[in-house]
């Protein structure tokens, strides 16, 4: 059965004092569906922490110039009427965060990840076309992620064609989040992807897969 995404929703949080940000469960999950949240943040380090539950999948951030970070984080879906009605992400340093949620059908619980999400994420400063690194799929009909977590610029275009927008300039006064996805019908190399049109100097990026 082909990965889909059942539901999804976006939204911004100011952490403050708490250093906590809340984020919306999708309007509708059901039993065996993935809750997969793509978090971007300011800060110097990747310093995104998920409530109970969740795996992180990848995260990785920046102390240099604007800094930013980025993470993706996963929950398996056993029981729907246990779960809460949000979820509370801390972030570092009193921080603000912008972020994609979505709830996926069809992943397999036993091996969730067709490849291992650690070390897809890339800095890419002073580029208006920040780029997602390539990776390569190891099954059929893959489903992947692309995430830029940028310098609170909300200008971007996002990469069209084949690649679905999920998330489009969702942005506060500290970061902006851009999501894309794409199924691709056979394994091996999924070809870069790139946002344009923007104009903030430093970017924090990864392009991972949950199913």
């Amino acid at each position: 059965m082909a990965i889909a995404v059942r539901s999804e929703t976006t939204g911004t949080g100011n952490g403050n004092a708490s250093d906590q940000v809340t984020v919306l469960k999708p309007a509708t999950i059901v039993n065996g569906d993935y809750l997969v949240v793509i978090m971007g943040a300011g800060d110097d380090a990747p310093a995104v922490a998920a409530p109970s539950g969740w795996t992180q999948g990848d995260q990785s951030g920046n102390a240099t110039g604007n800094d930013r970070q980025i993470g993706i984080f996963y929950k398996f879906i056993a029981d729907t009427t246990a779960e809460p009605a949000n979820y509370t992400f801390t972030l570092g340093s009193a921080d603000n965060g912008a972020w994609w949620i979505g709830a996926l059908s069809g992943i397999d619980s036993e091996n969730p990840e067709d490849e291992l999400m650690s070390g897809n994420s890339v800095l890419v400063s002073n580029s208006a076309t920040p780029t997602a690194p390539q990776i390569t799929t190891a099954t059929t009909n893959a489903f992947v992620l692309a995430g830029w977590a940028t310098n609170f610029d909300a200008t971007h275009t996002m990469p069209g064609g084949s690649w679905a927008t999920r998330a489009n300039n969702v942005a506060n006064t500290t970061v902006a989040v851009n999501v894309a996805s794409q199924t691709f019908a056979n394994a091996g190399a999924t070809g870069g992807v790139a946002l344009s049109g923007g104009t903030s100097p430093d970017y924090k990026l990864m392009l991972v897969k949950p199913g």
